[in-house]
């Protein structure tokens, strides 16, 4: 489990220099953990960070590009299995 009190400790006294986070060990974050997310040194975002217009784009992009690759019999991107 995610300790927030040590990671609060450790930034504190300067042993992390800081922490950037967008999942959380429970979600929503939990309440009593609250300086944490006050410390300067700390970045913390929604898990849908990265979810934007142009990653929409781009992942359909990809999609399609490999639907077309497997119909025609060519290699299809970042599979594992082939």
């Amino acid at each position: 489990m995610f300790n927030y009190d040590d990671v609060h400790d450790a930034l504190v006294s300067s042993k992390i220099a800081g922490l950037g986070i967008d999942v959380f060990h429970t979600e929503p974050f939990p309440t009593g953990h609250d300086r944490i997310l006050s410390h300067p040194n700390v970045v913390a975002t929604p898990h849908v960070a990265g979810v934007t217009t142009v990653s929409y784009e781009n992942m359909a992009r990809c999609v399609a590009d490999n639907v077309l690759n497997l119909i025609a019999d060519r290699p299809v991107a970042g599979c594992v299995n082939q």
